[in-house]
């Protein structure tokens, strides 16, 4: 299948934003249309980060595991909602070395109020809260590990 077959497949999902990076410098290479939707400005040869603001905190590319791949789940104020943010290498074009990150909004979630939103790391037994109601704000910067939630 040739590329413009993929891009066309990728730009049917409404929900899930899809793009690519370069390896070395995190230029954009490839954005679906459920990205554009989210950042208009994005264009081919940005940086993600600076098309996609505030999400290098949550980035999947900060943690990828032995097989490079990583999932995370977290708020994006880009696409509205809880998204799971999927990430992969590939080799884009048969010769570039890139990775293709997926922006998946969780709907399952829409409707219900979250008191806390809460980024754990089970590696490293750590749990950040990234943002709380603001009756419980002063918890906002205070760090747990995961076990304690647990308990």
């Amino acid at each position: 299948m040739e590329a413009k077959n993929y891009k066309q497949i990728l730009d049917i999902l409404p929900e899930t934003g899809v793009y690519v990076i370069r390896k070395d410098d995190h230029r954009l290479l490839y954005f679906n249309q459920r990205v554009k939707k989210a950042a208009p400005e994005a264009s081919p040869g940005l940086i993600c980060s600076d098309v996609l603001s505030g999400s290098c905190e949550s980035c999947p590319l900060a943690s990828l595991g032995e097989d490079g791949l990583n999932r995370t789940l977290c708020y994006s104020e880009r696409f509205g909602s809880v998204v799971e943010l999927a990430a992969a290498p590939i080799l884009w074009e048969n010769d570039i070395p890139a990775y293709v990150i997926a922006v998946i909004s969780r709907m399952e979630t829409v409707g219900y109020t979250f008191r806390k939103i809460l980024q754990i790391d089970l590696e490293k037994d750590e749990c950040k809260v990234l943002r709380t109601d603001p009756v419980i704000s002063r918890m906002e910067t205070v760090g747990y590990t995961f076990r304690k939630i647990l308990q």
